[in-house]
């Protein structure tokens, strides 16, 4: 399936080199395939042709706080809330990051952004909880 995949984009890309969704899908069956480098090349070429195009950020901030590239992650994930700031899932992110950085207040600012947009986000609940538990135990 992925060996039919990476065909595919290649063919659409040798046909037009120009579409940035190509080089975004290349960035999404490359990263399945492991090859976490060029996944990130892909995304990076993708935003060099069409900068607004959030999934590749996305993508990007992703793979870079699986690597534990907090500031990288960040800067891809609030470029996301910058071009959609209703993105629950780039909002929460950039919340778990700033909680990992020791930025509670921060973290707490992006998660009630999402309660915001999404009132029943129970994890996100749990995560303002324990924040606010965290910040109090530091008083």
């Amino acid at each position: 399936m992925i060996d039919a995949s990476m065909r595919e984009v290649k063919k659409t890309l040798e046909l037009n080199p120009k579409d940035f969704k190509a080089y975004y899908n290349l960035g999404v069956v490359l990263g399945e395939q492991g090859f976490v480098g060029e996944a990130i090349a892909a995304y990076q070429q993708t935003i060099s042709m069409n900068p607004r195009f959030k999934n590749a950020h996305f993508n990007l901030g992703t793979i870079y706080k699986a690597q534990n590239r907090l500031e990288a992650a960040k800067q891809a994930f609030k470029k996301v809330v910058e071009i959609d700031p209703d993105d629950i899932e780039a909002r929460n992110n950039l919340g778990v990051i700033y909680a990992m950085q020791g930025k509670l207040d921060a973290a707490l600012v992006e998660w009630q952004q999402v309660i915001a947009l999404d009132p029943e986000n129970r994890d996100v609940q749990a995560n303002i909880e324990k924040a606010k538990k965290l910040i109090d135990q530091s008083q």
